[in-house]
């Protein structure tokens, strides 16, 4: 099946501060020792930008717990009146300004991150109903994840 690119015309300034999605990042990880772990502890704690996501976590006889994700907002966006605004929006890094989720997604052949809230922000800036017409992978991200660190739930 030949894959069908989406139009990366419609990520533009208008759509992206309806998503804001790209200014989250989250990694998963798996401790190796209890230090790292009380680090992450420490870090996440009274920090707005970072959130721990832990999944089934499980203590060793050393004290190790794992494994977990670790939710990354960047400190320069700013939700106003339901928009996602770059803080130095002007300024942002080069990485931030040459990203277009749909030329990622049409690079890798697959379906951008959060589907469901890019078609919603497309909808509501261009009054657009974008439609993903090339195969679904059976295997999205988040269980690919699951599988991964054998857990059985993820928040």
């Amino acid at each position: 099946m030949e894959y069908k690119p989406l139009d990366e015309s419609l990520i533009d300034s208008e759509t992206c501060i309806r998503c804001g999605h790209c200014c989250k990042w989250t990694t998963s990880t798996q401790m190796g020792n209890a230090n790292r772990k009380d680090w992450i502890d420490t870090l996440v704690e009274d920090n707005p930008l970072l959130d721990m996501i832990q999944h089934n976590p499980v203590t060793t006889e050393a004290g190790e717990r794992h494994p977990f994700e670790i939710k990354i907002t960047c400190s320069k966006l700013k939700v106003e009146d339901g928009f996602y605004l770059c803080g130095i929006y002007q300024n942002r890094p080069k990485i931030c300004s040459d990203y277009n989720c749909f030329e990622h997604s049409n690079k890798l052949k697959r379906r951008p991150e959060a589907w469901d809230r890019v078609k919603k922000a497309i909808k509501e800036a261009h009054g657009i109903d974008v439609v993903y017409e090339n195969e679904v992978r059976s295997d999205p991200y988040h269980v690919r994840l699951a599988n991964k660190i054998k857990a059985k739930e993820i928040f």
